[in-house]
């Protein structure tokens, strides 16, 4: 399974940094497919309960030489599973 539910949560622990003063150091680019449409709706309403648009931004399918781009803009590379 998809470990996105904890890169959600370091969006948030960003904000919360940020809002306490500190500067902005992480956008968190998020690209992919979900195979539920309840995965979907738990991301999407995550981000908007969190009010965290400003942080994220989620691409949806990348591939090809978009893929190369968005992957060479980043500094840090972040994908966790969860296996049971």
């Amino acid at each position: 399974s998809k470990g996105y539910p904890k890169v959600l949560e370091m969006a948030k622990l960003e904000k919360e940094r940020v809002a306490i003063g500190g500067e902005k150091r992480f956008h968190f680019d998020f690209a992919g497919k979900f195979f539920e449409e309840s995965d979907r709706e738990f991301f999407e309403r995550y981000i908007k309960e969190n009010q965290l648009e400003e942080f994220i931004t989620y691409h949806g399918v990348v591939e090809g030489q978009d893929k190369r781009n968005l992957l060479k803009r980043g500094d840090i590379f972040i994908l966790l599973t969860n296996y049971p």
